[in-house]
């Protein structure tokens, strides 16, 4: 799939997740700690998310370094990584397929946790 726009999809969930903030689990969730996400599709313009409280932001333009240390800096094509956003792929299955990679993840498991979690959570997928 040509020109996947990942930052669109990336952008639909967030809104999603802004509009379930009702569900008190998402809102404990990401109150858990500030957090920052860098993707940077091999095929797309790079863009950033950051999680603090409960407030969630998207944007393009910053690009935060590999070894973030309340972070992840995931890479993929972007039809990979548009598939976290939409639901088609797990982060789990991402990963384990190489399709999606993520800077020095053996010291980033429980940022890895977390944003998979956040992923299962608005898409109404309980543990």
């Amino acid at each position: 799939m040509a020109n996947s726009h990942v930052y669109e999809a990336a952008a639909g969930f967030l809104d999603g997740l802004r509009m379930a903030r009702l569900r008190e689990q998402i809102k404990a969730h990401l109150r858990e700690g500030a957090r920052a996400l860098q993707f940077e599709p091999s095929d797309e313009e790079p863009f950033y998310v950051e999680i603090s409280d409960t407030e969630t932001q998207i944007g393009k333009g910053k690009k935060y370094a590999p070894n973030l240390e309340a972070g992840l800096h995931i890479t993929g094509d972007g039809d990979a990584l548009k598939t976290l956003f939409t639901g088609e792929m797990s982060l789990a299955e991402g990963i384990y397929s190489h399709k999606i990679r993520i800077a020095g993840y053996r010291q980033r498991e429980p940022i890895m946790v977390w944003f998979s979690k956040l992923l299962r959570l608005g898409f109404g997928i309980n543990d």
